[in-house]
């Protein structure tokens, strides 16, 4: 769960900063991103001081984490690349910030299983699409936000089950 914490220290803030200027700002987002794997080396790296059955549990946990992170960014790759193969010579319909923003959803979610990267993102398109049809407008909007609350909706789905 502590994972969880360093997550939300930079999640907020993205979803903030995206949803007023339908930015994510990279630096921010690679910072986030390494806050992560810092932790996640932290937390695996503490298995030298675990009994031998808490230490494979831990060191199980920081690698679906990192395939969480990397099922994540390959789905929103595909994503965005189809969109953008579809809307050229036009701007792409969704921006590269929400695939930069993937692997930061992935790793939280994947450590809960490698099933919660795709509930994550999968949550977070469907209230973008809700969002999108109650909107009625033409124009583009964030999806970074929506994406950050997917996380949280999977997060919620794991504590329920």
């Amino acid at each position: 769960m502590a994972l969880w914490a360093v997550f939300s220290v930079f999640a907020i803030p993205l979803a903030v900063i995206d949803a007023r200027t339908r930015l994510l700002p990279t630096r921010l987002v690679y910072l986030a991103l390494a806050a992560v794997a810092c932790w996640l080396l932290l937390e695996t790296r503490a298995w030298m001081f675990l009994p031998a059955d808490d230490a494979d549990e831990l060191m199980a946990i920081g690698g679906q984490a990192l395939l969480g992170a990397a099922l994540a960014t390959g789905l929103m790759l595909a994503v965005w690349l189809a969109g953008y193969l579809r809307a050229r010579p036009n701007p792409a319909p969704m921006g590269f910030g929400d695939v930069r923003l993937a692997p930061l959803i992935g790793a939280p979610t994947g450590a809960l299983g490698l099933l919660f990267p795709l509930v994550a993102i999968g949550a977070g398109a469907l209230l973008a699409a809700a969002y999108g049809l109650a909107r009625r407008k033409v124009d583009g909007f964030a999806f970074g936000p929506f994406l950050i609350a997917g996380a949280y909706l999977a997060l919620g789905v794991y504590l329920w089950l």
